[in-house]
């Protein structure tokens, strides 16, 4: 899928931790950019990433952008999606009832050594929570699915706005397995892994969070 690349580069946007992308890349085996949801990642993050000349394929739904009504995903997301992705190489659609398209291209260019970046949500067959602020932080797990079956690293991306108005996206080093067995435990141990890092940034900037509801309150 060939995309017209957007000219220039954004002196607003400085972007960290380019040294975690290339040891990616170096182990040779993928890397998988979570994009974790501060309220400016959407577009800002791959503005950043685009910049520094990182080529990601981006994994999105057919709802992504103003909904997921019918008259949302005919007439209304793509002109949100069309300025997204004049910054990515490809962006790969999963559809409802078909995601096999989808997750066998992404499958693909992690074996070519290739960047994917997916979106953390909850929106997923399959969860994992852990203890997060006063409550629990619950996520998909098909990002560390995918990352864990194919030995892709998974590098946690956060966008957060700067006190000089500016743009700080930051790709984090990757979260790391635990010495536990099994699939599940394995998971439960990278969203732990992953909610550590969350939790400084999200007291710091909580106004920047943009997705409170993957924060279930506690019992």
């Amino acid at each position: 899928m060939g995309q017209k690349y957007a000219k220039g580069r954004s002196q607003n946007i400085r972007v960290h931790g380019l040294e975690n992308v290339a040891a990616a890349r170096e182990a040779g085996k993928g890397t998988v950019l979570w994009l974790c949801p501060f309220t400016y990642m959407f577009l800002i993050a791959k503005m950043g990433l685009h910049q520094e000349g990182i080529e990601i394929s981006h994994l999105s739904r057919e709802g992504h952008g103003f909904g997921r009504s019918r008259v949302a995903v005919r007439f209304l997301n793509r002109h949100w999606v069309d300025g997204e992705n004049l910054y990515v190489k490809e962006r790969l659609v999963m559809i409802a009832d078909n995601e096999t398209g989808a997750l066998r291209a992404l499958r693909q260019c992690l074996k070519d050594n290739g960047i994917v970046s997916i979106t953390l949500s909850k929106d997923g067959r399959k969860r994992a929570s852990t203890p997060f602020l006063s409550g629990s932080l619950t996520v998909a797990t098909g990002a560390l699915g995918l990352a864990v079956s194919t030995g892709a690293a998974i590098l946690p991306v956060y966008t957060l706005r700067n006190d000089d108005g500016g743009f700080d996206v930051t790709v984090d080093r990757p979260l790391e397995p635990g010495p536990e067995a099994g699939r599940d435990a394995q998971f439960e141990h990278l969203v732990k892994d992953l909610a550590a890092r969350l939790t400084r940034l999200v007291t710091r900037h909580p106004e920047q969070w943009a997705d409170w509801n993957l924060l279930s309150a506690s019992e």
